[in-house]
């Protein structure tokens, strides 16, 4: 039967299938979520500038989808997050891969200058794929994520919500830290008038931050994120880390909601690493990033 590639006639339909691959580490890609409600409220609500109408194609075997592929546009900055490709096993992965890459590419009207792709180590076919179109391995990372269940919540009352008063310590901070990372400072303070995101501290006695924890929740889907981290040179070695910790998972928790927590992290930061393994996190994906420039 032939092969058809088109815009995808449901989104429920595509939010089952990209569940169904992304609960295997064979097919996971990190961008995505794993569950099928969470991932239809993204192409919904929040999937690209574009919508996800204009920025998913879908490869039909008669009615059944069998490979998809989507960018999460950013027409300002020319950039997109790609979710996917999804290909099912027994098809011609790498061919049906190649033809979504290319007719999406084609369909925008403004061309992207970089996509970013955020591949299981476990996927092998993906990681050909990326090797094949010239991609560049940007880093090894790990997905680590904490359960309720295992988890003792325990307060800590030095961490307080973030004031204006710190906008500028934070922002030095986040840049020092994190520079060229998907959220700037301004991005993350954007972010806090969704009463779900939360901006975490600890100061010292003038206008400078110890260090800050920036969190999303989602309890509609029962998600909780840990999304950064950092504390000031000026303070490291002091438990600084672990306080911050242990209130971003006091403060995610508090939504009964949400049952797990997860968090990303480079594999080289071992400091980090072992600092959430002893708060209780476990490794559940290792995932490696990619860049495609895409306009010479």
């Amino acid at each position: 039967m032939q092969i058809t590639i088109q815009p995808p006639v449901s989104l429920e339909q595509l939010s089952r299938f990209i569940e169904k691959k992304n609960n295997q580490s064979q097919h996971h890609i990190g961008y995505c979520g794993e569950k099928a409600s969470e991932i239809l409220d993204s192409l919904e609500t929040d999937f690209s500038d574009l919508g996800a109408s204009k920025s998913f194609l879908v490869a039909y075997r008669g009615e059944q989808m069998i490979g998809a592929l989507g960018f999460d546009i950013d027409l300002e900055d020319q950039s997109a997050e790609a979710w996917g490709p999804f290909v099912d096993e027994e098809e011609d992965w790498i061919n049906i891969a190649s033809e979504l890459m290319k007719r999406l590419l084609s369909s925008l009207e403004k061309r992207l200058e970089r996509i970013y792709f955020f591949i299981n180590e476990e996927n092998e076919q993906a990681r050909e794929f990326l090797y094949d179109i010239k991609a560049v391995e940007k880093g090894e990372h790990l997905i680590l994520k904490v359960k309720r269940e295992h988890y003792n919540l325990i307060d800590s009352c030095e961490v307080e919500p973030f004031s204006l008063h710190f906008k500028e310590s934070f922002s030095e901070l986040h840049h020092s830290a994190f520079p060229g990372a998907y959220y700037s400072a301004d991005d993350i303070l954007g972010l806090l008038s969704d009463q779900h995101n939360q901006l975490l501290i600890m100061k010292d006695g003038s206008q400078q931050i110890k260090g800050y924890s920036y969190i999303e929740t989602n309890p509609e889907h029962g998600e909780g994120d840990i999304e950064f981290i950092a504390v000031s040179p000026l303070y490291r070695k002091q438990g600084i880390g672990t306080q911050l910790v242990k209130a971003s998972i006091q403060h995610l928790f508090h939504h009964d909601e949400i049952a797990d927590i997860t968090l990303c992290v480079s594999k080289q930061n071992h400091q980090a690493i072992n600092l959430y393994r002893a708060a209780g996190f476990k490794v559940a994906h290792g995932v490696v990033s990619y860049e495609l420039l895409a306009k010479s």
